[in-house]
């Protein structure tokens, strides 16, 4: 046995619970009827208010799809592709796991399980044994559970060696900028699970003059400029991304699967999850920024 790449394309799951119940439902909204219950209140009718603010609100309960991501688990590890949006028909288009058959042999126990990210719920699951899985190139699976069918596929994996690469990550431009091609030397990184990433970053990023800051050693309008590793606090926080504003503002971040990470000037970390990795400015108010990181990325399998 040696490595293998497992690929998993599509599933289907079925639309509701076994005892019939939604997966999940849409949450209420109440707002409504609080304000029609203030509006009576001033109007000197709270009875009114109330019952014509219960007649606009919204009553939730509206069926919701789970999320749903598969986990394999082998020889005590775990192996899982990124969840995907709401759906019953789940198609995973991503880079495929890596697994390290090496020190295993063919009738090693393997359970393959479709989860509910929302909660962690088990929707399906199939367990069969290492040789079972490594005999066939692709096929689908019938679990136990909710889900009846899920396809996938599996290859010996060929030797892999050390890339690099060489980035920008441009201050004034906006994720999605980037994105759709506005740097030219910026794209993402293809891992896999296992991998080691280190990244070297140099230059520096300006904040623009329009923003204020709280500190006395700031000018309120005087632009900063920062290494890869950002600046801690100053009021700055609120023009860093959503969820990472306790990571330091300007400093260069990672966007990667199982979660985002501080980059600063060099850093290593090792990949739990295949997938993409994308470098970025931690600032989403760059119309008035400049300047620029440059950053050598080298990838390296394991051995």
């Amino acid at each position: 046995m040696g490595w293998y790449e497992l690929e998993f394309g599509a599933a289907t799951i079925e639309s509701r619970r076994p005892d019939g119940s939604p997966w999940h439902v849409t949450r209420g909204d109440d707002t409504a009827t609080a304000i029609g219950g203030i509006v009576g209140f001033l109007i000197g009718n709270p009875e009114l208010g109330a019952s014509i603010g219960g007649q606009f609100s919204v009553k939730g309960g509206d069926p919701l799809a789970p999320r749903p991501y598969v986990a394999i688990k082998i020889a005590g590890r775990t192996y899982r592709t990124m969840a995907v949006e709401r759906t019953y028909s789940p198609k995973w288009e991503e880079l495929p796991i890596a697994l390290d058959a090496r020190s295993l042999s063919e009738t090693e126990p393997v359970v393959i399980q479709v989860v509910d990210a929302t909660d962690d719920g088990l929707l399906g699951q199939v367990e069969v044994t290492l040789g079972q899985l490594v005999s066939r190139s692709a096929g689908t699976f019938t679990t136990r559970g909710s889900v009846p069918s899920l396809d996938f596929s599996i290859r010996a994996q060929q030797p892999r060696t050390v890339v690099a690469y060489d980035l920008v990550v441009p201050g004034e431009r906006t994720f999605d900028e980037l994105l759709q091609g506005a740097e030219p030397s910026w794209g993402a990184i293809s891992v896999l699970n296992g991998d080691s990433i280190t990244i070297e970053a140099t230059g520096q990023v300006c904040a623009g003059s329009k923003r204020l800051v709280t500190t006395a050693d700031f000018a309120p309008d005087q632009p900063r400029c920062f290494d890869a590793d950002g600046v801690e606090g100053g009021g700055w926080q609120h023009s860093s991304y959503k969820g990472l504003q306790d990571l330091p503002h300007a400093s260069l971040i990672a966007l990667m699967p199982g979660g985002n990470v501080r980059v600063g000037k060099s850093s290593t970390m090792r990949v739990e999850e295949s997938g993409r990795v994308f470098l970025l400015v931690n600032d989403v108010d760059v119309q008035d920024n400049h300047g620029r990181f440059r950053v050598h990325v080298v990838v390296q399998p394991p051995m």
